[in-house]
């Protein structure tokens, strides 16, 4: 996976009517900008990190990605919603950080604070097509890319550390507590694409993709990776094409009782800042 070797370029592109973007080519990803090319290297050199940490996880999965994934990261959030909507039929895009354009294959994003971890998330789900061979249901899907994007950039080493436990996502998790919006484990698992957007206009709206980050951050690491081989058999299930439902089931038994005991625990932990990194 990402094995081909490519040369670094710099041509102008006329993509789009919004402003020239400049092609810079990293080892895994072809980024096309009007920032300044430092800026644009030190995204090449994130993305790369950070692809390296897909691939590891992902590894033996139904796809190959063969060539480099574009990614286009504009100066200005403006920028950025005038090309979304020339090119995209999402909607509201005005409200986003960023978004995988699944009609052309292509992340676009914008300069801002958080920009990691909005090409972080959005690269997830542009890899994920790619490489699963079956449809990751709402909750992993996103629970994934939310993992990813919580993911810590190392300099020197140039790695991704993942498994980071952002103070944020207890304080989240908290309010959401408090007011009794948390969803149990089963309406997690059991959410629709439909359902999943249409919470996004509701109290729930940064609560399902916390909740469901929560439950992928116990797949992988609670106990000492005790439910990460079930989780790997549920996305290897999909990868093959399953239900996501079924496969669960499949994986972790048609009882999700226990997992409920066990997630509110985790919950907990994380709530209180019992749970705060993996090194």
């Amino acid at each position: 996976m990402f094995a081909l070797a490519f040369c670094l370029s710099g041509a102008c592109l006329a993509q789009t009517d919004v402003t020239p973007l400049t092609r810079y080519e990293s080892k895994y990803y072809i980024i096309e900008t009007n920032l300044p090319i430092a800026r644009a290297e030190f995204i090449g050199t994130v993305m790369d990190a950070t692809g390296k940490e897909y691939d590891r996880l992902f590894q033996g999965f139904t796809g190959v990605v063969r060539e480099k994934q574009r990614v286009r990261v504009f100066a200005e959030r403006e920028q950025y919603v005038a090309e979304l909507e020339r090119v995209s039929y999402a909607g509201n895009v005005e409200f986003t950080g960023g978004l995988f354009n699944g009609a052309d294959g292509i992340v676009y994003t914008f300069e801002q604070d958080r920009l990691g971890n909005a090409l972080r998330h959005e690269c997830f789900h542009q890899f994920a097509a790619k490489v699963i061979g079956g449809r990751l249901p709402p909750w992993a899907n996103e629970g994934l890319a939310e993992y990813f994007e919580d993911g810590t950039f190392i300099q020197g080493p140039d790695r991704l550390r993942v498994g980071d436990v952002p103070a944020w996502r207890g304080r989240v998790l908290r309010e959401a507590w408090d007011q009794g919006l948390l969803l149990d484990v089963n309406k997690l698992l059991t959410l629709s694409g439909h359902a999943w957007i249409d919470n996004m206009s509701g109290p729930v709206a940064s609560v399902q993709y916390s909740q469901a980050w929560a439950l992928c951050h116990l797949m992988i690491h609670a106990d000492g990776g005790r439910y990460a081989g079930y989780f790997d058999k549920f996305l290897g299930d999909i990868d093959k094409g399953a239900d996501g439902e079924l496969a669960f089931k499949k994986a972790f038994g048609p009882d999700v009782a226990p997992l409920q005991v066990r997630y509110d625990a985790y919950l907990d932990d994380i709530i209180n800042g019992r749970i705060v990194r993996r090194e």
